[in-house]
C-alpha cells in the first residue's frame, strides 16, 4: 500500500508504452507520479490522462519536494478530487490501465518537465519537474484547478524552484572553504572556469548560496551601494539569452533567493531590474541586476554585473521583474 490515496497502487513500473519521451531520465519518485496519475485516471473511469490527472497524483506521489509545495498552496488530495469531478465528472462506463491513453496537454507537460530539467542542468527528472512543466503550460485543467485555490502559476514556479535551492543548498548555507564570508573566488575554488576574471578578482566580498543550478553572491566591496551579484552557470546561459526562451518568471523566482540571505545582512529589497548583455560593442555579455535599497540615494544606485560565458552576438535582451 501507498500513501496518499485510499486505494492501494500496484508497484510495477508504469506502463511506458502509453506515453512518448525518454522517460529513462524519469527517477522513481516521477514514475511514480505517473502510475498515480494513471490510478486516478482509472478512479474516475475516465480513458485518458491529463493535466488534473498528473497533479493529483503529485499530491498523492507525498514525499516530494512538489508534493509539500502543493500542499503549502492549498492544494489538498479531496479539493483537487472534488474539483476534478465538479468540472469533468465521472466515465460511464469503468477503464482499465491499458485502455488509457495520454492527453495532448498531458504530453507537453512532459516535454516541458524534461526541458525544465535539462534547462536546469539536473540529469533526471523529478516530481518538481513535472510541477514546472504544469505551471509552464498554463492552460489545462490542472492550471484552472491550482488558480481556483488562489494559486498562481508564476507562484508555484517561484515555490517549487525555491524548494530545489533548498534541498540542494550544503549545510550551513555556504560553500565550504576557508572562510565563507571570503572572496567569491575563494568560495567557488575549482568552478572558476564559469565565471570571468573580474568577477573573481578577489576583491567582492561575499555570502554564497551554492547549488547545481545558481550561485548567488551578495555585499558589493563598496558598502554604501547597496548592490548584489548573481552568477549562472553555462548549463542555464544558453537558455536565457535565446530570445524566444527568455523567461522572466523562471529568472525572478530563481532572484527571489536572494531576499533571505539579503535580509541577513540587513537590506529590504524593494524591486530589481534585471538586464542581459549578450554582445553589445565593447560590452562584456553580462547578466545583472540592480537593488534599490530604503534611503539609498538615486545617484547611489548601482548595478552588480556577473559576466556571461556563452554570449550571443549581438543580442541584447532586457528582463524585468518585480519581487516586492
Amino acid at each position: 500500500m501507498h500513501r496518499g490515496g485510499g486505494r492501494s497502487v500496484a508497484t510495477k513500473p508504469f506502463r511506458r508504452r502509453t506515453l512518448m519521451g525518454p522517460f529513462d531520465r524519469f527517477n522513481d519518485r516521477a514514475k511514480r507520479v505517473l502510475a498515480l496519475a494513471q490510478d486516478e485516471a482509472t478512479r474516475f473511469n475516465h480513458t485518458y490522462i491529463g493535466t488534473e490527472h498528473l497533479l493529483i497524483g503529485l499530491v498523492r506521489e507525498g514525499e516530494s519536494a512538489a508534493a509539500r509545495v502543493l500542499l503549502s498552496l492549498g492544494a489538498e488530495l479531496g479539493k483537487l478530487r472534488s474539483a476534478v469531478e465538479f468540472i469533468i465528472g465521472r466515465g460511464q462506463e469503468a477503464t482499465t490501465p491499458g485502455e488509457i491513453t495520454i492527453s495532448p496537454r498531458a504530453k507537453k507537460v512532459i516535454e516541458l518537465a524534461i526541458d525544465e530539467s535539462r534547462k536546469l542542468g539536473h540529469a533526471h527528472v523529478g516530481p518538481e519537474h513535472l510541477l514546472l512543466g504544469l505551471a509552464r503550460e498554463g492552460e489545462g485543467i490542472a492550471s484552472g484547478v491550482l488558480q481556483s485555490l488562489g494559486a498562481t502559476m508564476q507562484q508555484v514556479r517561484h515555490e517549487v524552484l525555491t524548494a530545489l535551492a533548498r534541498r540542494e543548498q550544503p549545510t550551513g548555507g555556504a560553500i565550504a572553504g576557508p572562510d565563507p564570508r571570503g572572496s567569491l573566488a575563494d568560495a567557488l575554488g575549482n568552478k572558476r572556469d564559469w565565471y570571468c576574471e573580474d568577477v573573481l578578482s578577489g576583491k567582492l566580498k561575499v555570502r554564497v548560496i551554492h547549488e547545481d543550478d545558481l550561485v548567488l553572491a551578495f555585499e558589493h566591496p563598496y558598502p554604501e551601494y547597496v548592490t548584489h551579484a548573481v552568477v549562472i552557470p553555462k548549463t542555464h546561459v544558453a537558455s536565457l539569452m535565446a530570445d524566444e526562451a527568455a523567461d522572466p518568471a523562471l529568472l525572478a523566482a530563481m532572484i527571489r533567493a536572494v531576499q533571505a540571505v539579503a535580509r541577513s545582512v540587513g537590506l529590504h529589497e524593494q524591486g530589481f531590474r534585471i538586464e542581459a548583455n549578450a554582445g553589445a560593442p565593447g560590452v562584456t555579455p553580462h547578466l545583472h541586476w540592480l537593488v534599490i535599497g530604503p534611503g539609498l540615494p538615486p545617484r547611489r544606485r548601482q548595478t552588480a554585473v556577473a559576466p556571461l560565458a556563452q554570449p550571443r552576438t549581438g543580442s541584447y535582451v532586457t528582463l524585468e521583474a518585480s519581487l516586492e
